[in-house]
């Protein structure tokens, strides 16, 4: 396998990025679109009051009507910067960088909306579309050293930093691997899937063992970050990543763990993407650069500096991830299940109060269930609710939960009885979370104050009939 040519390497990957993340825009689109059942939660704390006026229903009839204006617009926004992205180098400067630079604006008026939108992939395109926006050239001199350094000037070295970018993603991602909620769960189910293809004479059958297995996950994608920092075992790096995302193609694909299409289309870019940033450059000719004398602006000198501090962000936070400081998908707690989390039950006789979508789900899991009376309880799945109804995993915050949990007991014809437990954070090393359980609104909404983000959901009120 020869060194790929250096030229257009840039433009490239803005293809890459463009078209993958329209096809992920695509696959989640219920997310981000009006019209569903799961409940939209503001990031903000105060966020929800614009939507709960007791007195004037034709303002909540226009509220409604306008935060679902609002998403189809941020929407077209996110999909005609991502459109501008994957074209950048073939659209006129100035236009590009106006378009390329919606993606970014309609994807934080979302968040502001609706933290479920806070995706991973979501985010790492943000940081993208503003390395691309202020990138001076499309493309890059093959002069340019082929090394992972931070450059001063991020307008003409953009790559460098979106290589430090994907290789910080692949450490935290690693590090949040490394515990034992990860080794005894997913993991777990990771190598059984894995182990298919020996003979069950050599699969270890001891739980604690395929545990032990489990940690050559994490150990792996931090063998190829450290791989893909240095030139000279930058190759080896491409390979071994190339081959870890292929793998997990095939463990979370339709003949494994039958992960949404988002799961795969993520996997599938960043295998391209592994050879697109790192694979070693030949030389090649190019003209001399301009020496141009004009000093840049002070406010250009400015706007430059815009994405690396959103990268340096995105690198040191998740060091806060494990206090509660940092929310676990933007620590790039990948596969992690060592969130925190919320846990809703229901007397079986309140199901018929639910949400159709989430009824459902309840009656097709327990089907020859005739059991229905207060005494009998029955779990209320939010995180398959998610999955079904907007093709994404509920956001893995207690936070975020309880304001689900929230929505759902505070309908017009709520559930009178129920029992929600709040589970903290799993402890690295053994696994152990802390819980309390609420039962009453005034629990709920006490526990709501203890958040420094919204956890409160944002819920028009029907208008008024009478």
């Amino acid at each position: 396998m020869t060194a790929a040519p250096y030229i257009n390497r840039w433009a490239l990957y803005q293809l890459l990025c463009g078209i993958s993340g329209l096809c992920l825009l695509g696959t989640t689109a219920k997310l981000w679109l009006p019209g569903k059942d799961f409940p939209d939660i503001p990031l903000l704390p105060f966020a929800h009051l614009v939507t709960h006026s007791e007195s004037f229903a034709t303002l909540d009839y226009v509220t409604a009507n306008s935060v679902a204006f609002a998403k189809l617009a941020f929407f077209a926004m996110m999909v005609v910067g991502l459109i501008a992205l994957a074209l950048y180098c073939w659209i006129k400067k100035p236009i590009a960088v106006f378009l390329v630079m919606l993606y970014p604006v309609g994807l934080l008026a979302s968040v502001l909306l609706n933290q479920h939108c806070l995706q991973p992939w979501a985010i790492l395109l943000l940081a993208l579309c503003l390395l691309a926006s202020l990138s001076s050239t499309p493309t890059l001199s093959a002069n340019s050293q082929d090394t992972l350094q931070a450059t001063n000037d991020i307008r003409k070295h953009p790559i460098s930093w979106a290589r430090g970018l994907v290789i910080g993603i692949y450490l935290w991602s690693a590090f949040s691997k490394l515990d034992a909620q990860f080794a005894y769960t997913v993991g777990t189910q990771m190598m059984q899937i894995l182990f298919r293809v020996l003979p069950n004479s050599l699969v270890p059958q001891d739980p604690h063992w395929l545990a032990c297995s489990a940690l050559c996950l994490p150990l792996g994608e931090f063998l190829a970050a450290m791989l893909l920092v240095f030139p000279r075992t930058r190759r080896l790096g491409v390979i071994v990543a190339i081959a870890m995302h292929g793998t997990l193609l095939g463990v979370l694909g339709p003949w494994g763990l039958h992960h949404k299409a988002a799961v795969l289309i993520w996997n599938a870019t960043f295998l391209c993407q592994a050879y697109l940033l790192f694979w070693p450059t030949s030389p090649a000719k190019t003209p001399p650069a301009k020496n141009s004398q004009s000093a840049a602006s002070p406010i250009r000198r400015l706007t430059a500096k815009i994405p690396a501090v959103v990268i340096v962000t995105m690198m040191v936070m998740p060091l806060f991830e494990r206090w509660g400081y940092w929310d676990h998908w933007p620590s790039w707690a990948l596969y992690a299940p060592h969130s925190s989390r919320v846990s809703l039950a229901i007397p079986s006789d309140s199901v018929d109060q639910l949400p159709s979508s989430l009824r459902a789900i309840i009656r097709a899991q327990s089907p020859h269930s005739d059991t229905v009376d207060e005494t009998h309880w029955v779990d209320v799945p939010l995180a398959q609710w998610s999955l079904q109804s907007l093709e994404v995993p509920i956001y893995p915050q207690s936070r975020f939960q309880v304001a689900v949990a929230i929505s759902l007991l505070t309908s017009p014809d709520p559930p009178r009885n129920f029992r929600v437990t709040v589970t903290s954070a799993a402890n690295r090393w053994n696994g152990i979370r802390s819980t309390r359980t609420l039962y009453s609104l005034d629990e709920l909404f006490a526990t709501t104050q203890h958040y420094w983000l919204g956890a409160l959901p944002l819920k028009p009120s029907p208008i008024a009939t009478d």
